[in-house]
């Protein structure tokens, strides 16, 4: 997987997004040893956060708490609880990730050293944006796992977040080189996308539904959310909604569906509509992110009041999710100070082109133009295919003063994608027309 071989956006990617839970591997199972047994010794409880959450509408959850009930010694019942969990967390919020933890940590000190719950246990750490820490414990599975890709999946995507991006080609290519399914595929897809390459990464993704199951509906949903953001970022609205409607069809109610659908109305001029979607999208799965579409809306809508409130919402968020924060107050030259320490935060923690696009922006509107330079550089090196990224490079270059390299950059973000960040194009039209 070369930068020009013929070969989808996420904030983050999750190990189980647009994947499948770990898979029972072909090879020999691995008998615990007695010192790796006693690893997590903790008291023999059940999970009891775990089962005592009220499952009504979620069956995967409740067949899983079931056996948990009736097979408390069994590895299997751990890992359908954990899984079921994780998956919900990924589409209804985070919350979830609580109750998946309870079920793995008990899971480990009753049945032992168990690979799988480890690997369950690794993709919580790529949650909580411990990175080195899933590549460390990743690559130890790798042994006990010899024919499992989802350590390798995890390697990539967390070497993905610290912008290490031969690491995580060279991890995506062996996990599909032990099984080329839809979770590999999937990540084959975005990293050709990264590259440029958008037809080599529809075809990446088409390959990843084709191996889909449709006894995995919730993962098919995914991937179908993945290639819809991709149209969307290059404004091909039709093929875009097409994909969110795919999606939901598979998941009614499907958060990352319901956000698909929300800013396809929006990019094509239903505000309404889009807010209105949004906002089902935000309370299903509340994120700085979520929120901050929303009040991009309402702003736009007169709503103030209402984008007054959800903005301190987001704000409350930053500490622990700074990048949509920053982005948004950067976008629209707010809070400089804020947007560029939120900005640096955010690349303490990861080093991918996003966190360095935003840091960008941030510098600039700070006034901070060698910093803004060094992360446009750092944004760009991958020379991604992407208006946003064309947009903010503008921004940089006109807040350095050269503007006709910022006059460029808008030009070839609106070629790219004519309705991209109505609100930056419109100052940047502004500015550039009254210099």
């Amino acid at each position: 997987m070369t930068k020009r071989t013929n070969w989808v956006v996420m904030s983050v990617l999750a190990v189980l997004g647009g994947c499948q839970a770990p898979q029972a591997e072909a090879g020999p199972e691995v008998v615990p040893t007695k010192a790796a047994a006693t690893q997590y010794e903790a008291p023999l409880r059940l999970p009891e956060l775990a089962l005592g959450f009220d499952a009504s509408g979620a069956a995967e959850i409740s067949a899983a708490q079931e056996q948990l009930r009736t097979q408390p010694d069994a590895q299997a019942s751990y890992l359908a609880l954990a899984t079921a969990f994780l998956r919900a967390a990924r589409s209804e919020g985070a919350a979830h990730r609580a109750y998946a933890r309870d079920v793995i940590e008990v899971g480990l000190a009753r049945t032992g050293d168990a690979p799988r719950l480890r690997l369950l246990s690794a993709m919580l750490l790529l949650d909580d944006h411990r990175f080195e820490q899933v590549i460390a414990a990743a690559t130890e599975l790798t042994g006990p796992l010899p024919y499992d890709p989802t350590p390798h999946l995890l390697i990539g995507d967390a070497s993905l977040e610290l912008g290490r991006y031969s690491e995580a080609e060279t991890s995506f290519e062996a996990a599909i080189d032990l099984r080329p399914d839809l979770r590999s595929y999937n990540r084959v897809g975005y990293m050709r996308w990264l590259y440029g390459d958008f037809e080599g990464a529809v075809g990446a993704l088409e390959l990843a539904l084709d191996s889909g199951s449709a006894r995995d509906p919730e993962s098919m949903a995914w991937c179908f959310a993945d290639l819809g953001a991709m149209y969307l970022r290059r404004g091909e609205v039709g093929p875009a909604q097409k994909s969110g409607e795919r999606a939901l069809q598979l998941v009614p109610g499907y958060g990352p569906a319901l956000s698909l659908e929300g800013r396809t109305l929006w990019e094509a001029g239903d505000l309404e509509g889009a807010r209105e979607v949004l906002a089902q999208a935000a309370e299903r799965s509340p994120s700085a992110e979520s929120i901050l579409w929303v009040v991009e809306l309402d702003r736009a809508l007169g709503r103030d009041a209402e984008a007054a409130s959800g903005l301190s919402d987001a704000l409350a968020m930053a500490e622990h999710d700074p990048r949509p924060v920053a982005h948004f107050l950067a976008r629209h030259g707010e809070q400089p100070a804020k947007a560029l320490a939120l900005a640096e935060q955010e690349l303490q923690e990861r080093q991918n082109i996003w966190s360095w696009d935003t840091l960008a922006i941030a510098a600039a509107r700070a006034g901070k133009s060698a910093r803004a330079a060094e992360a446009l550089a750092n944004a760009q090196a991958l020379e991604t295919d992407d208006a946003e990224l064309s947009l903010h490079g503008a921004l940089v270059h006109l807040m350095a003063g050269n503007t006709e390299a910022a006059q460029d950059g808008l030009e070839a973000a609106l070629a790219a994608r004519p309705g991209v960040d109505p609100v930056l194009v419109a100052e940047l039209r502004g500015r550039l027309g009254a210099s």
